[in-house]
């Protein structure tokens, strides 16, 4: 398996979707398209594409559990913060370790038409959304985190049943993490779903 710079652009803007299955493009987006739409250009996974994009991913929700912990106001809210943040960093910890036992080498830029393209806008609106976010506080960020969570993790529960696994180790974890990702998606939306933030 061999972990790829096309797995790296894919994943930037994996924080802030969510869709109920990854969308199979027949063309992938570049440009103002990609920044809009970044899951156009999602695609069944391959193990070393699953591992970067999760490691990826979890990093970018770890962002998000931090802005909760110090500027939200709800302890129920802070609380899910805190553990969903605890169970990520475990899930990074493993994913590093699966990163570094791949096979390196492959330069593979150009196999993807307009990667370039597609990675600034995922970086782009990434850095929007998490400006937004830092701008808000005490029951608005609250509320804001939960929406935006609750997206995260449907969309690692996304790409981890489309991805084409093989490896044992890599199923293991992804079958642990998407059991994870559910009980936690359950929580975000009961308190969506009942408007707690107390």
């Amino acid at each position: 398996m061999r972990i790829n710079y096309i797995a790296v652009c894919l994943a930037a803007g994996a924080l802030i979707v969510a869709i109920p299955g990854v969308v199979h493009a027949q063309q992938p987006a570049t440009g103002a398209d990609a920044a809009q739409h970044p899951h156009t250009a999602m695609q069944a996974l391959t193990d070393a594409q699953f591992v970067q994009m999760m490691l990826e991913h979890h990093q970018r929700g770890l962002e998000l559990v931090r802005l909760e912990k110090e500027q939200g106001s709800s302890p129920a809210v802070k609380e899910l913060a805190a553990r969903i943040g605890e169970s990520q960093e475990r899930d990074i910890v493993e994913l590093k370790a699966l990163s570094k036992d791949e096979a390196r080498g492959t330069t593979g830029q150009a196999e993807h038409h307009g990667a370039a393209d597609h990675h600034k806008g995922m970086v782009q609106q990434s850095e929007t959304m998490m400006k937004e976010l830092k701008a808000k506080s005490g029951e608005e960020l609250d509320r804001a985190f939960l929406e935006h969570m609750a997206k995260h993790h449907q969309m690692a529960i996304s790409m981890t049943e489309d991805a084409t696994l093989q490896d044992p180790e890599v199923k293991k974890l992804a079958e642990k993490m998407l059991e994870s990702q559910r009980q936690e998606l359950a929580e975000l939306k009961k308190h969506l779903g009942d408007g707690s933030s107390k």
